[in-house]
């Protein structure tokens, strides 16, 4: 048995809804028992800049702690562990090829997609 009550086979209620963020590309928030998580991708065009790959979009990633995760976490501050998962999950998503960051590319040398998640 779990702390919860629940026995080993047994899952936690899931839902997920899609949309939540209106100003995003794209975005869903999921509840799963009592933790709910929010993501949201925005995608802009942007220059290559001076010295960068210019074959190659970019990837963004941000992961916010708010109170509601820990007390240790203040609003408007990004804290440690924050910039940690951050750069966890945008190595994870490089490394793994989830995304193709030469497919991002728009003109090369002069344009392309950078995805903010």
């Amino acid at each position: 048995v779990r702390p919860d009550g629940r026995g080993l086979a047994k899952t936690r209620k899931t839902t997920i809804t899609t949309g939540t963020v209106a100003s995003a590309a794209g975005s869903a928030a999921v509840r799963l028992g009592n933790t709910a998580v929010v993501a949201a991708a925005r995608l802009e065009v942007g220059r290559v800049e001076s010295g960068a790959e210019g074959g190659v979009g970019r990837l963004a990633v941000n992961v916010e702690l708010g109170p509601l995760c820990s007390s240790q976490y203040i609003p408007g501050r990004v804290s440690e562990d924050a910039h940690v998962a951050s750069q966890f999950v945008e190595g994870i998503l490089q490394s793994a090829g989830y995304v193709d960051m030469r497919q991002l590319c728009i003109v090369a040398e002069t344009a392309v997609w950078t995805i903010y998640l």
